[in-house]
């Protein structure tokens, strides 16, 4: 009998999840409700981990009385009845299960809530999953490859800290008898992250600029916007690998060094953060020094393509997860392995209020490389690969899929498509483009409402890259090319690479796997004012950050001063020496590399003589810092590396 219930619900569940996502549109098997905004796992999902908790999210904040346990019911077909610790997120809206006991394999999934929300208004709801209907090897993850020109699934990364094995099937037609309920007031257990290393994650940190940084070439210097260049270099026939920061003008100012890094960028928060071992992101500060560590739950494996931590803490960041298919039917494998992104988001306390399967949306024949269906050697079919994630005022997403070449928008409060740019489902015509987008990177909001995106091109019809700027009306469903930037000679990255605005209207464009070019910073009429290159490597993303601004010279005139600027080091700390053919307003101070004031050195009037400044080490940590020159003509900075 409970064998005929799983066939019934799992074959109503394809039909239904089949149906929908045909349409772009979210799956599920639920009953109409009032008040709930989303669930995870989706509604009628299939091949959910069995290791996952259950999310629900209201318009409202629920009653704290929804952390007991008798207003939930979850039941297996086959695992029985589940109990479990209820916790609640920080802003109370979205209530977490836990079950104590992980879910079986195969097992349809029936969860229903009956509560009410802080001001007493009802709220109930009723939904089915299915978990996987095999166990999978969680280890195999196919992730980027750094080298142009090679097939994207065959990296494979390590299974994050909290991942379990499922256990095994129950004996057909038979239920295990459910655990005793424990008391209501036991604590919930850790929710995700696991703490910080014990040890510096780096191989070397490195207090100097490190010698013949890979041979970092500048090619164009001709008044580049002023701020600090982060790179993650990619382990290649070149001596360099890890992070590094440098100047406008390519001079190095923070190097460590690592085998496994990606993602380096400042956070909004102040933090810098990278993906690297483990299969987690880390946030560090301007030493190398770990605070924190970011990573996936619910058997999701953490991604290295993205992660935005907010000032108040919370995070989004990408995962992976696997499903079987059946793929017989076009040409594939019947029990084909598909990895889908997953996004998910946290709040401050690491409790998972927001999580989105590409699987439950997507339809997996959608993948746009030719072969990976069809294909009996992949071990994994990546149809999606996510790279890139924003988020708009409104908190909705803009999430890119290379191997759809689509751009989609994601409802932030329901989850639900809003609408999809670029691959097989596109719904916008283009105008004053003919190209569309092909295995794009790094889809960004822009402050007029644009989007801004590094097209990588691979299948246009001459493999070239480029930066472009789309804007989309939903209204008439059109999207209009405003603006694009084009290497001389033609630049093509396979893989990576990223476009950024600055707020002076200039474009800072990484160029990913392209060995021929790393950076270049153009200005709004596309005229190169800057580039670089890290010759026989690459950068997965190259990002600038303009300096601080300096409120005190913010108003002042402009002369054209010839103001000049050096550090050196004294007895007993640095001095800072200026000199400038005319008097003119500055200021100066010291950062550490994350940007923060450590120190202030000098503001007011800078006079035609040569003037010296003491810069204070003593009650400073050993590391590297930056010395910024704020003038009414701009910045300049100077490295500082601190070594008691």
């Amino acid at each position: 009998m409970v064998r005929q219930y799983f066939v019934l619900a799992f074959l109503l569940s394809l039909s239904i999840t089949s149906d929908l996502k045909a349409a772009g549109k979210s799956s599920g098997l639920s009953v109409p409700e009032s008040g709930i905004l989303r669930h995870y796992p989706s509604p009628g999902a299939l091949e959910v981990p069995s290791t996952t908790k259950i999310g629900i999210t209201a318009a409202k904040p629920f009653d704290p009385s929804v952390a007991s346990s008798r207003y939930w019911t979850v039941t297996g077909s086959r695992s029985g009845i589940h109990t479990g610790t209820i916790v609640l997120s920080n802003d109370g809206r979205t209530a977490i299960f836990q079950p104590f006991v992980p879910f079986d394999i195969a097992d349809t999934i029936s969860v229903m809530l009956s509560s009410m929300s802080e001001d007493g208004t009802p709220l109930e709801c009723s939904f089915n999953f299915i978990t996987c209907i095999r166990a999978l090897n969680s280890s195999t993850s196919a992730q980027f490859s750094a080298v142009a020109g090679q097939n994207l699934n065959h990296l494979y990364l390590a299974p994050p800290p909290d991942s379990l094995p499922p256990p095994p099937p129950p004996p057909p037609d038979s239920l295990p008898p459910p655990p005793p309920p424990p008391p209501d007031s036991l604590p919930p257990p850790p929710d995700s992250l696991p703490p910080p290393p014990p040890h510096n994650p780096f191989d070397s940190l490195s207090l100097q600029p490190p010698p013949n940084p890979s041979g970092l070439t500048t090619i164009v210097d001709n008044t580049p916007t002023a701020g600090r260049i982060f790179l993650s270099i990619i382990p290649g026939p070149a001596p360099l690998a890890g992070l590094m920061t440098t100047d406008e003008n390519s001079n190095p100012s923070l190097y460590l060094a690592t085998q496994v890094a990606t993602d380096f960028v400042l956070q909004p928060n102040g933090e810098m953060t990278y993906f690297g071992i483990d299969n987690l992101y880390y946030g560090i500060d301007s030493l190398g020094n770990t605070l924190h560590t970011y990573g996936t739950t619910n058997g999701v494996i953490t991604d290295g393509h993205e992660l935005i931590v907010k000032n108040d803490g919370s995070y989004t960041l990408l995962g992976t997860s696997k499903t079987s298919q059946n793929l017989s039917n076009v040409g594939g494998l019947d029990s084909a392995v598909i990895q889908g992104g997953v996004i998910q988001t946290f709040d401050s306390t690491g409790n998972l209020v927001f999580e989105w399967r590409g699987i439950d949306h997507y339809n997996v024949q959608d993948d746009i490389q030719p072969g990976d269906i069809t294909s009996r050697a992949l071990p994994i079919i990546d149809f999606e690969h996510a790279n890139s994630i924003d988020i708009d005022s409104d908190g909705n997403y803009l999430l890119s899929n290379r191997n759809l070449s689509e751009i989609t928008k994601i409802d932030g409060k329901t989850g639900d498509i809003i609408w999809r740019f670029g691959g097989n489902h596109n719904q916008f015509t283009l105008i004053g483009d003919t190209l569309g987008i092909s295995c794009q990177h790094y889809a960004r909001w822009l402050k007029n409402g644009d989007i801004l995106l590094f097209d990588n091109g691979v299948y246009h019809p001459v493999q070239e890259s480029r930066a472009v700027e789309f804007y989309l009306d939903t209204n008439t469903m059109t999207a209009t090319l405003k603006w694009q930037f084009r290497h001389s000679p033609a630049a093509f990255s396979y893989v990576e690479g990223n476009a950024e605005r600055l707020d002076n209207g200039n474009t800072f464009i990484g160029w990913g796997s392209e060995i021929s070019v790393s950076a270049t910073e153009v200005d709004s009429n596309g005229t190169v004012v800057y580039e670089m290159d890290l010759p026989a490597t690459s950068s997965y993303r190259a990002l600038k950050y303009p300096y601080p601004a300096a409120a005190s010279v913010a108003s002042a005139p402009a002369p054209s001063s010839g103001l000049s600027f050096s550090v050196a080091q004294g007895v007993g700390g640095y001095e800072v020496s200026i000199s400038s053919a005319q008097p003119a307003i500055a200021s100066i101070t010291l950062c550490d590399e994350t940007g923060r004031v450590v120190q202030n050195i000098f503001d007011g009037n800078i006079s035609q003589d040569v003037q010296h400044f003491s810069l204070t080490a003593s009650s400073l940590a050993d590391g590297a810092y930056f010395c910024l020159l704020h003038s009414s003509e701009g910045e300049m900075m100077r490295p500082v590396f601190i070594i008691h």
